[in-house]
């Protein structure tokens, strides 16, 4: 998507929704997500401020298709009402992200 200043760092900046072929939330403020330290930072737009989620054992599911770009990097995979969350090796995924 582009580049941020971080504390006068430039760190690559990507849109997760683009790879999953989604859309950002409506009504929701995007923010800016930073992942890593130093020179392996990079920076993910999200929807709103992040929250922590608890998932019951029996919620967890086996991923549906992903794009390539990402699915090596899922971790796990739980679903709460209609939605799926996706648990990700962030490392595995930058690094998709930036060999794409």
């Amino acid at each position: 998507l582009g580049l941020v200043n971080l504390h006068g760092r430039i760190v690559p900046l990507f849109d997760l929704a683009n790879l999953f072929e989604t859309q950002h939330l409506p009504r929701e403020k995007r923010m800016v997500l930073v992942f890593g330290h130093g020179n392996d930072a990079a920076s993910v737009v999200i929807d709103g401020l992040p929250r922590r989620m608890v998932f019951k054992p029996d919620s967890k599911i086996a991923p549906p298709a992903l794009p390539a770009g990402a699915a090596d990097a899922v971790v796990g995979t739980w679903v709460q009402g209609t939605d799926a969350w996706y648990e990700f090796d962030y490392v595995r995924l930058l690094d998709q992200l930036v060999s794409t």
